[in-house]
């Protein structure tokens, strides 16, 4: 499948989940890779700066995404909750939503 691929994949699982931004830009990231790795075996030169765009796509994504850690990490007491100033109930939620993000 290679990395094209399963930027697509987790393209279409984002926004499954209702994150459409996020999604796209998996897409866009997946398109680019394929018509790099493509180019780059054909062409050259040009591909490789679809590479490159892919790759500054893929940076793009984990600068303004939150992973589940991040999510955890700001439901949690030591964080600063997740903006509607939803917090865990009790520890025993906490300790399972930890486990749930290191899954």
């Amino acid at each position: 499948m290679g990395r094209g691929g399963l930027d697509i994949k987790k393209g279409v699982e984002a926004i499954g989940k209702g994150k459409k931004f996020e999604g796209w830009l998996w897409i866009l990231s997946g398109i680019c890779a394929f018509l790099g790795i493509f180019g780059f075996f054909a062409k050259g030169w040009p591909m490789l700066i679809l590479l490159l765009i892919s790759i500054a796509i893929i940076a793009a994504i984990a600068i303004i995404t939150d992973d589940d850690f991040q999510e955890w990490l700001a439901k949690c007491c030591f964080g600063h909750g997740d903006g509607s100033g939803v917090r865990y109930p009790n520890m025993e939620k906490e300790i399972l939503a930890l486990e749930q993000a290191g899954k």
